[in-house]
């Protein structure tokens, strides 16, 4: 696996920061989805470790409490007798008692068998494994996708906060959860408070007709 990469967050603060955030989100937007996956590796780059975390590595790692093994592609070989797991680390082999965390997968929705089944029941293009979903992240009639699904179509944020946020909004327009705050009847927050100030025709002719009435 590569070196530790320590910082602070998995993508450019560039996408957290309200200043720039909206650029980068419109100049991915206008990308083809070959371009997006793209930009999608090259801005993520794959995992990291907060400083807060690499100071303790550090640490452990001077009082000999801790071995960081990097550049080795680790290959699971078997479990022993009394259950532990036995990994080829490069030319050695090395047992262990516990593997608490394994990731570094390759981004294939396709391999999630829940996915999958959907998949095969609803197909849809794949991107680089990831589904090619509606610009209102809809897979199919009334069903939606946020987070790493809707990379694509959200951007390389799309796993953090502030992607699933842009994420559930795009998904409650699509739904026409806030149609209510438009209801003008209803008095919404996003109604217009000077609808009533305007005639339609209707009312036009009926006060139209009144006068003809009051003329007779």
């Amino acid at each position: 696996r590569r070196p530790l990469v320590e910082r602070h967050f998995d993508i450019d603060t560039c996408w957290f920061d309200r200043r720039s955030a909206n650029l980068q989100i419109s100049e991915f937007y206008h990308q083809s989805e070959a371009e997006r996956l793209t930009a999608l590796k090259e801005v993520r780059g794959g995992g990291s470790v907060p400083p807060i975390y690499m100071n303790d590595v550090r640490k452990w790692q001077a009082s000999g409490e801790l071995s960081v093994l990097d550049g080795v592609e680790p290959e699971y070989m078997e479990s022993t007798a009394d259950g532990r797991a036995v990994v080829a680390m490069g030319k050695d082999e090395m047992n262990f008692d516990f593997i608490i965390l394994a990731c570094g997968i390759k981004p294939d929705f396709a391999a999630n068998q829940l996915v999958k089944s959907y998949q095969e029941k609803s197909p849809l293009k794949m991107v680089g494994g990831f589904p090619s979903v509606s610009v209102d992240l809809e897979w199919s009639k009334n069903l939606f996708v946020v987070g790493a699904l809707a990379s694509l179509n959200v951007g390389p944020d799309s796993g953090n906060i502030m992607g699933a946020r842009r994420a559930a909004s795009i998904v409650a327009n699509a739904l026409e959860c806030k149609a209510w705050l438009r209801d003008a009847d209803s008095r919404g927050a996003l109604s217009n408070r000077f609808d009533q100030l305007f005639w339609d025709e209707e009312d036009s002719s009926s006060c139209s007709s009144d006068s003809d009435s009051d003329c007779d």
